[in-house]
């Protein structure tokens, strides 16, 4: 702050007959200064201990979120890895049952076809054996020996022996 009369040197026309060159004269400014006040310095104190108290906790926040995002991340992965592996391991099961059930129908299908081909051997042996079924008469071992072996007396012997009659 100006002193009143340093504020009018400063604002008080120049002589008409002052040179332009002059220059105004020295003026020291000064302040007075006064050493604060205790009570001051302890609340200046205070408050900076506040505020580095206010930026450690913050720190420490952003820390442990950090750590927690961190956690929590761990463990997504974790749970993801095993519902992978039991989803893997569930279309593993599912492939061995698809293989078995696969093979069981080929088994099936195999005993179906048997069933199916001696059924169709069994009609055609009985439709063998009807026109075979006239009954052999043989009277005399000699009258055999002198007419000879007929082959409808050969199949007809050997599907005795087959169906065990």
């Amino acid at each position: 702050r100006l002193t009143p009369e340093q504020l009018a040197l400063y604002t008080r026309p120049a002589a008409p007959g002052a040179a332009a060159t002059s220059a105004p004269p020295a003026v020291a400014f000064t302040t007075p200064r006064t050493a604060p006040e205790p009570q001051q310095v302890a609340d200046v104190l205070a408050m900076l201990q506040r505020g580095f108290e206010v930026v450690c906790q913050g720190y420490d926040d952003v820390r442990r979120g950090k750590l927690q995002n961190l956690e929590d991340m761990q463990e997504f992965s974790r749970r993801f890895t095993e519902m992978h592996m039991a989803s893997q391991r569930e279309l593993a099961d599912e492939a061995v049952r698809q293989r078995r059930l696969t093979a069981q129908s080929l088994a099936d299908i195999d005993v179906l076809d048997r069933a199916v081909k001696t059924t169709q051997l069994s009609g055609s042996l009985a439709e063998v054996r009807q026109a075979f079924a006239r009954p052999v008469v043989v009277h005399s071992r000699a009258k055999a020996e002198r007419e000879g072996f007929a082959l409808g007396d050969f199949v007809r012997g050997i599907m005795d022996v087959g169906s065990g009659t």
